[in-house]
């Protein structure tokens, strides 16, 4: 952790309190350096990619919110908890500053652990994917419901509407490729 990460990071979260968590900016190496995160919560952009990594801070009335049944601690940067906080209608911020330096030893293995974790995201979460010839593909109608709800309130309706209508319909199984 950089010095003065976890102050910057908790006065952010005072100044927004819909917000569950601060994802700060972290700069990658392995065979080279490469800053990746810090940027702005986007939930779309959420279901391909985690929002942010384990050590972002969040609020601990956002922990209580969410079921833990569904969290699995071998999940990549906890990408089951940013999209759990999200489904509760939580946003996430990021420090423009970097917070984290971390260190890559073995990419390889890491894009195997990340692909597994994107399989249990659309496992976990079927609602806010379709297939489409043997193809997921994002539902974009249910992300749209999401995004256009204004509030944190309003966004946890909107993921209660969109699962139950996902409950509604009949969804096919099999091989399936991730298209973004």
């Amino acid at each position: 952790l950089i010095p003065g990460y976890i102050s910057e990071a908790a006065a952010l979260l005072d100044q927004n309190e819909d917000s569950a968590w601060v994802a700060p900016k972290t700069l990658f190496f392995s065979t080279t350096a490469i800053p990746a995160w810090g940027v702005p919560f986007s939930f779309k952009h959420a279901l391909i990619e985690p929002p942010a990594v384990r050590p972002s801070l969040f609020r601990r009335n956002a922990w209580t919110s969410i079921d833990k049944n569904s969290l699995k601690s071998e999940d990549f940067e906890s990408w089951e908890l940013w999209i759990a906080f999200a489904e509760q209608g939580w946003t996430g911020l990021h420090l423009k500053k970097f917070g984290v330096i971390r260190n890559i030893a073995h990419e390889e293995a890491l894009q195997t652990v990340k692909k597994k974790a994107l399989h249990n995201i659309v496992s976990n979460h079927p609602w806010w994917f379709r297939l489409s010839n043997s193809t997921v593909e994002i539902n974009e109608d249910a992300v749209y419901l999401y995004e256009q709800a204004e509030s944190k309130k309003k966004k946890a309706q909107a993921v209660d509407t969109i699962k139950e209508n996902h409950s509604s319909q009949k969804q096919e199984h099999g091989k399936m490729r991730l298209v973004r």
